[in-house]
This record gives C-alpha cells, structure tokens and sequence, in this order.
C-alpha cells in the first residue's frame, strides 16, 4: 500500500509529516480501517468501518477485535500480531464479522504493521472487505445443472470438432498446391495466405472444442501449483498497469495434475480479470491448504484439496448473467467465442476439482478452485488448513 512506503523507517525524519499524512487518509478512506494493538485492542476507526460493523467510532475504541471477528474453533489464533508478521508485510485472513445487530458478515481481513510513532511501533492497520461468496445452497443445484448441460453439449461439440477437422485437412490440402501453382502470382498467393491465417484460427477454434468436448487423455503430474500459478499469471499480465497480489503458505501441499491444462485454465482466468479491469487495478490471488468434511455444500469428495481464489477489481458480472458464465458460448464481450471459463470448468471437473464464481455489478469478480492434493504430500500436517464443512 502506498502509505507504508512514505512511512519507513529510514524516513522518519519527517516523522510529524507523516503521521499528518496517513491520518488524513485514514479519515477519508473509502476503505473500512482500524489501528490496534498487537494484542487486538482497537486504538480508532473509521466512518466506513463503524458503517460496516454498525458500531459507533466511540462504541469501537478500546474494543477487542476478537468480540467482532468470528474465526473457526481450530483457526490459528490471530494475536498477538507480531507473531505472525515477523516474516511477512501483510497478513490476510477470510472469516466473519459479528455486527453489532448480532448478523455475521463474511468478510477478509489485510493486516499490515504501521509505523507512525517511535513510542508506539507495535501498531498494526486491519484493513476490512465483505467478501463475495457464492450462496452455499445453489452449489449443488447449480454445479449439477453444468455438469449435465457440459455432457451434453460436449457430445455434440466432440462430433462437430471430427466432422470440421476432416474438412479442414482438405482446404489446407488444397491451399498448399493453389500456392505452389501460384507462386509468380503475388496477388493470388497473398489471398491464399490470408485464407491459410484464417484456416490457423478456425483450427484454434477446434482444438478448443476438442478440449472441452474430451480433453485429451490426462497427463498427470506432481505440480507445485504456486509457481505455476506465478508465471503463468505474470506472463498474462505483462503489458498492463494490473499488478499481482498472491499470497501462499510456505507449505501449500502438492497437487496430482495435468500442467499443461492447469496454465490454460490460469491464463483464462487472468485473461478475463485483465479485461474486466481495464488493463489497471491489482488481481489478488490466494492459495491455502483445504480439508473438506464429507458433508460440504461443494459436493466434492471428502479431502484434502488446495483452494485458489482468484479476486480482480473489475466491473463485476450482473446477477442474471452470473448463472450462465461458466455455459459454452456464453459471452457478453464482443470478439469472443465464450470457450473460456466452460472450458476451465471442464478441466477441473475432470481433475475431480470445484470451481464457481462469485460477484457483484462495480464490485469485482471472485473465482474459487478446489484441486485434489496428492496424498503424499500432505502427510505433514499444514500450519496453514482451513476445513470447509
């Protein structure tokens, strides 16, 4: 954040121009903010937090952040803070806020230390978004009807796809000789290597279709999906004024998994977050260690998996277009076949995996994977796990 870098240590020299400075942000951010101590006590807040928490600013100082947020009974305890911040610049955290009418939000957490007063270094800024979550009780209903639609609509892409590349040997066949015959007619040949580029596209278009409808066989793995992941993600944003957040435990467990169609699922996720953010903002991206109970709204096998949450900044999706993204042809872009995220959601159902979406209109997008981890690496137990019943 760019109040942090004004506010190092080495420049402490103008240390009353700082805190000036960072108050009037803190004041007037459209972001809900609090300062506590390292054991959770909270020092101010702000109009927008006391908005978000219907809480007063006055009913909020000195109150303990621990009555307001509601992790899970086997989460890693949050404070003290510096516990945890000994080795990184932020700290993140998704779980509930208790309003003051008694309602739980869900909501993440970003947590980053401040240094505005030498007296005081053990400040930290709690920085507080609603989080998107996708209602729990469509996930079956909703995962079923895709599963069903892609089966069927796979079938009829599959017989396409073998019917369209049949006649695709033959026109490249028959372009390759009109070329050769026309070799000292340079307004010819370049019409024919027109039509050849065209061909290359329309063969992109069956590959695509080939993917969806089969995907090929599996070439499994052991893939350490964070750096994957990575690369993939800054090589698809290379070029913009979007930078990338992503944040991993040390120990994110291994995944069994076909790399080459996990890049492509990345890189179409990445490519829609690009798009929807107008080539600026930042894309976080978030991976943990997952335990699913045998009874989940997922509807995914009981397990242990890595969850990935993909959160841009973008325009959103409008409610009635939400249901449908995940549909082959479905696309409100122009210039788009609308093959991408159904041909994500084929890739990771046929990786046993979960993916959904979730968003609001202005508000960005969200979208969550579940991948299957390779049992053996996850004999040792994570220090970062959260278990979704």
């Amino acid at each position: 954040m760019s109040f942090i870098e004004q506010t190092r240590p080495e420049q402490s020299h103008r240390p009353h121009q700082s805190k000036t400075f960072y108050n009037e942000y803190f004041k007037t951010s459209r972001d809900a903010l609090l300062l506590v101590s390292d054991h959770g006590t909270i020092l101010k807040s702000n109009k927008r937090f006391s908005r978000l928490s219907l809480y007063s600013t006055i009913e909020l100082a000195d109150k303990s952040v621990d009555t307001l947020f509601c992790p899970p009974d086997d989460a890693t305890p949050l404070f003290p803070l510096h516990r945890h911040m000994l080795s990184r610049p932020l700290l993140t955290q998704t779980t509930l806020m208790r309003q003051k009418t008694g309602t739980q939000t869900p909501i993440e957490i970003f947590i980053c230390p401040v240094h505005l007063d030498g007296d005081n270094p053990a400040t930290y800024q709690v920085l507080v978004k609603k989080r998107l979550t996708p209602p729990l009780n469509n996930f079956s209903r909703q995962t079923g009807r895709n599963a069903q639609w892609l089966r069927s609509i796979g079938a009829l892409a599959g017989g396409i796809a073998h019917n369209f590349n049949n006649i695709m040997t033959s026109l490249y066949g028959n372009i390759t000789l009109a070329k050769l015959e026309t070799r000292d007619k340079p307004k010819a040949l370049a019409y024919l290597q027109k039509a050849e580029s065209s061909m290359e596209q329309a063969a992109r278009l069956t590959r695509q279709l080939l993917t969806f409808a089969t995907g090929g066989s599996l070439l499994k793995e052991h893939v350490n999906i964070e750096p994957l992941i990575r690369n993939i993600a800054t090589l698809n944003l290379a070029g913009s004024d979007i930078e990338l957040n992503l944040l991993s435990p040390k120990d994110l467990w291994q995944i069994h998994a076909d790399r080459k169609q996990l890049e492509q699922v990345v890189a179409n996720i990445v490519v829609n977050a690009r798009q929807a953010m107008n080539e600026k903002g930042t894309l976080f991206i978030e991976l943990e260690n997952c335990r699913l109970l045998k009874e989940n709204p997922l509807s995914t096998a009981k397990g242990n998996y890595i969850k990935v949450v993909f959160r841009d900044q973008g325009c959103g999706i409008p409610e009635k277009n939400l249901d449908r993204i995940f549909d082959p042809y479905y696309t409100t872009k122009q210039d788009c076949c609308g093959m991408g995220l159904s041909i994500c959601y084929a890739i990771i159902s046929r990786h046993n995996g979960h993916i959904s979406a979730a968003s609001q209109t202005g508000g960005g997008t969200v979208i969550t994977m579940y991948l299957p981890v390779q049992a053996r690496s996850c004999t040792k137990k994570a220090s970062s796990l959260s278990f979704l019943p």
